[in-house]
């Protein structure tokens, strides 16, 4: 099964063709030590020509040194290339998938995403740029040797077409069982993946609920899948070795020697020399040497496009680069929603809904949980494609503009907070690299973080954990809005940005974002089921069966 990627890639496809003619070369030389035996044998010795015997024997002895060495260095220069090589193919991997669209994540699990993208390509590049050109290269030799045995005998050549139909069909049955075997196995070792990731993600309740053993037994289940598999692609591997190198092998041996050695003794005329008969041995010996390799490379590929099939299918997603929304984010004056409709998983979520958002204005959405609040946030990021209706953004519709531009402008402050491992200067520097001191004390000090820090011993040094596990959920909320005024933006989305924070603390933040609406000419468009934290804005819609009505 051929891959498009890899002879999409010119690069790859230029060392391939190279990898193959260096290949011809040094598997050519191996046809030496045979014709230099025959010569040896028929001239030399019955001549005691001992100048050439010494040369000849001289020859022999250097013919493997001059291989390896020129093995090594292909080898050398091969591994290099495939190591660059895979290495872009796995980053180019990891990019097209922070392309995708939200609808794709949330389809698919990260673990198991992580899994195949964080698989080295380096193996699948250095099968097509060594063995796979080996494997051409083997039958291009093939046909070399057979017409050399058919010069001297036709008799003995008829015996060596029998070697191939031989090996070939049980190698074929064995290349298609490990194909399927190794999808499993590759299948399931991103389900362990994402089972472990799970265990550590919700240890807590793991811990609470007694579920160690339970969650064990489910790595332990899918483990013995895999061993299971494995056993069977090592044994099959194993199979075709015993069968091709091992029974065939001896058996033509044997039958073109006891043949050999027929024609050469009940022959009147001299057909066939006793140096021809060893030099036909030694090619007939890498002939079956050669068959292996083939069927060998034949399995190779098997597995190689079993294991790296799913990997490399992600090449060709296309994402959100690919979408013609090339017009930039422009807002000064009014984000129109008017009859917007959306479905999430045959859910009707939004039904017809209209209102606006003001340049400048704080607005504000309240409603019950699942009336659609956050989905109007993400579907104005376009995470999402609405099914009906309009997003204006002074009259241009939201298709037409570059989600990337919309982003670059739009900050969001998330219910479901992230945080990198790190300190916390690290979380609030990753907006901007060349953040100022004084810009970020100032951003600590809004969002009410300021007397937090520095009760810590180390301040912004401070490391958080992961996903800033040793902060409460407070802190994280004020965390995650100093980080998103950090970024310097115009509009801001806020869901719960007060949940899990005090009366006290609550009311200082509202005044903080109230001061900023009608100062710096910020918008804010705010998700809060609480009514106190709505006083100051200037609009407040609930969302009722996927409506809005208009309560202040």
């Amino acid at each position: 099964m051929k891959n498009k990627f890899i002879y999409k890639d010119k690069q790859i496809k230029k060392w391939s063709i190279i990898s193959f003619f260096i290949i011809v070369i040094i598997t050519g030389i191996n046809l030496l030590p045979p014709l230099i035996m025959k010569r040896t044998i028929d001239e030399y010795i019955p001549s005691k020509d001992y100048k050439n015997i010494i040369f000849g024997i001289i020859l022999f002895v250097s013919i493997p040194f001059i291989n390896i060495l020129l093995q090594t260095i292909f080898n050398y220069l091969t591994i290099k290339f495939a190591r660059n090589k895979g290495n872009e193919i796995s980053i180019e991997i990891t990019k097209n998938l922070m392309d995708q669209k939200i609808t794709f994540f949330d389809t698919n699990n990260s673990i198991e995403l992580l899994t195949y993208a964080s698989k080295e390509a380096v193996q699948y590049v250095n099968f097509y740029v060594s063995i796979l050109p080996k494997y051409y290269a083997s039958i291009i030799i093939l046909i070399f040797i057979y017409a050399i045995i058919f010069s001297i005998s036709w008799k003995l050549a008829i015996i060596q077409i029998l070697f191939i139909p031989l090996a070939f069909y049980p190698v074929n049955k064995i290349s298609d069982s490990i194909s399927e075997n190794i999808e499993v196995a590759i299948s399931s070792n991103a389900k362990i993946a994402q089972i472990r990731a799970d265990i550590f993600k919700g240890i807590e309740l793991i811990k609470a609920y007694r579920l160690e053993h339970q969650k064990l037994d489910e790595v332990k289940k899918e483990n013995l899948k895999i061993v299971s598999i494995w056993g069977k692609v090592a044994a099959f591997d194993s199979l075709t070795g015993i069968w091709v190198s091992g029974f065939l092998k001896a058996l033509f041996t044997g039958l073109t020697f006891g043949v050999g050695a027929y024609i050469i003794s009940s022959s009147s005329g001299v057909s066939l020399s006793i140096g021809s008969l060893i030099q036909i041995i030694g090619l007939v010996s890498y002939l079956y040497a050669t068959v292996d390799e083939v069927f060998r490379s034949r399995i190779d590929l098997a597995k190689e496009n079993a294991e790296f099939k799913e990997m490399l299918s992600y090449l060709y997603l296309k994402g959100e680069s690919s979408e013609n929304d090339s017009r930039e984010f422009k807002f000064e004056d009014t984000i129109s929603i008017n009859n917007l409709s959306f479905s999430y998983k045959d859910r009707k979520v939004l039904n017809n809904l209209s209102f606006e958002i003001k340049k400048g204005h704080w607005t504000a959405l309240v409603g019950e949980s699942g009336a659609g609040k956050t989905t109007i946030i993400d579907l104005l990021l376009k995470f999402y494609d609405y099914d009906d209706g309009e997003i204006l953004v002074d009259g241009v519709d939201l298709s037409e503009i570059s989600r990337f531009s919309i982003r670059d402008e739009i900050t969001k402050v998330s219910q479901d907070l992230f945080f990198f491992p790190g300190s916390i200067r690290d979380n609030l520097m990753i907006v901007k690299k060349d953040l100022r001191d004084e810009d970020i004390n100032e951003a600590i000090r809004l969002s009410c973080l300021d007397n937090f820090i520095e009760k810590l011993e180390n301040g912004l040094d401070t490391d958080i954990g992961e996903a800033g596990k040793m902060m409460s959920g407070g802190e994280k909320n004020r965390l995650a809005f100093a980080r998103a005024l950090l970024r310097g933006k115009s509009v801001y989305l806020l869901d719960e940005l007060t949940a899990n924070l005090d009366k006290k603390t609550e009311n200082i933040l509202k005044e903080n974002i109230k001061r900023l609406v009608s100062e710096k000419n910020i918008t804010v468009l705010s998700i809060s089921h609480n009514m106190n934290f709505l006083e100051y804005c200037d609009s407040v819609y609930e969302l009722k069966d996927g409506k809005a009505l208009k309560i202040k």
